[in-house]
């Protein structure tokens, strides 16, 4: 089962429960109530952060909600590459050897990445003119920008 059918499937639990708390709309309805919310796009002309009128006045329900939306909104995954010029720009202008992005990306993201994953990825990255390795450094050539700085 796919991350949205679980969602959908977790909607339709909280739907339940608001109707049996004595929401009078059809389980469909509430539950596509509680998938747009979840989703950020609001409800029927409500800003994404109004909880929707079927979860007032039910704290588990809520919970159960602001757990889902907080899982759907945990940063996305990173491309090892992304995952790169993030590190180099947190230390820019300094820059990092292969062992140090190695290990950074080992204790931040990917505890499993081997050195061979890694190698191609900074090879593709020089390719682009987006790092250089200056006396056994990795450096950004972007000035300290992220990858939340527009690629």
């Amino acid at each position: 089962m796919g991350r949205d059918e679980e969602m959908r499937l977790e909607c339709l639990k909280l739907a339940e429960a608001a109707k049996k708390s004595g929401d009078a709309r059809p389980l469909l309805v509430i539950a596509e109530e509680f998938y747009s919310w979840i989703q950020g796009k609001g409800v029927s002309g409500k800003s994404a952060r109004e909880t929707p009128a079927s979860l007032h006045g039910q704290a588990g329900v809520v919970q159960s909600t602001m757990k889902l939306e907080t899982d759907e909104q945990v940063k996305r995954q990173l491309t090892i590459k992304e995952m790169v010029l993030e590190l180099l720009a947190e230390v820019f202008p300094e820059g990092l050897t292969a062992l140090e992005i190695l290990e950074r990306i080992q204790a931040r993201w990917l505890p499993g990445l081997e050195r061979t994953s890694l190698s191609p990825q900074l090879s593709r990255l020089k390719n682009e003119e987006l790092i250089a390795n200056v006396e056994g450094k990795w450096r950004s050539l972007r000035n300290g920008e992220g990858v939340s700085s527009g690629d």
